[in-house]
């Protein structure tokens, strides 16, 4: 099923960390969130921006991170990777220029492992290389389900 955007040409993306921690990169996930959808969007011409770029829009979609934890899971058999599991629970509404609810998911929970550097959760949080990996990887779950009217 695809998702009636009710015309909706041009959304503006807004993503907020509540609390916010310092673990996720609000604006990057905006961002990234942005670039899905208009990367999804070409063929009903449906493109994403965020709030500093935004302009004549005719959707919004405001996106909250309630939680975040990283668990560190198996090793690899050299000892210098271990299996992270995340949990990323959100919040996303997609409006309409009259503010009508075309699209909503109420505590989404966002499930992702990957394999990164044995270190602590605390610095695994500030590595350049998780933030990308995970933006990429909530923006485009998030996107396709929004998409999909899942």
């Amino acid at each position: 099923m695809v998702l009636d955007l009710h015309g909706i040409k041009l959304i503006r993306v807004q993503a907020t960390d509540i609390p916010a921690s310092g673990k996720l990169d609000a604006p990057e996930l905006a961002n990234e969130i942005a670039v899905q959808i208009t990367s999804r969007g070409w063929e009903s011409g449906v493109k994403g921006f965020t709030t500093a770029q935004a302009s004549n829009e005719d959707g919004a979609l405001r996106v909250a991170v309630l939680e975040k934890s990283a668990t560190p899971g198996p090793k690899a058999s050299n000892g210098k990777v271990e299996t992270w599991e995340f949990r990323i629970k959100i919040s996303a509404v997609l409006t309409d220029k009259n503010g009508a609810v075309v699209w909503r998911e109420s505590s989404g929970d966002y499930h992702f492992s990957h394999l990164f550097p044995q270190q602590q959760e605390a610095d695994l949080w500030k590595q350049h290389a998780v933030q990308n990996w995970l933006n990429f990887a909530v923006s485009n779950r998030l996107v396709f389900r929004m998409m999909n009217g899942n």
